[in-house]
């Protein structure tokens, strides 16, 4: 099942490209056919494309599946920001030391 994968934190639910819920988890029990949007949470915490990357860390560091949704104003989604297993950064972000830059003197 998709939920039961380390790597799968979140399922995102659209119609076209309107948000419509995320799902973290399913109850004991629920039928894999069911109809998805019932176990959706419809009104998660969000983001803005607006809004700082402090603001971003520091939404994703609290939340307990390190991933914040991100919105525009018509409730569009825009993407979804994660911060990696370690809470040391964003999900895909190169590491410090692996960056083009990181061996060129200071």
């Amino acid at each position: 099942m998709l939920l039961e994968s380390p790597r799968v934190q979140m399922v995102l639910l659209v119609d076209g490209r309107r948000f419509r819920g995320a799902i973290t988890e399913l109850p004991n029990g629920a039928d894999p056919d069911a109809a998805a949007l019932p176990f959706a949470e419809r009104k998660p915490e969000t983001l803005s494309p607006g809004d700082s990357a402090e603001t971003a860390y520091a939404r994703a560091a609290r939340n307990p599946y390190r991933r914040i949704i991100v919105l525009d104003e018509d409730e569009t989604l825009v993407g979804l920001l994660c911060l990696n297993l370690g809470g040391t950064g964003f999900c895909g972000a190169p590491r410090p030391e692996t960056r083009p830059d990181a061996h060129e003197a200071s």
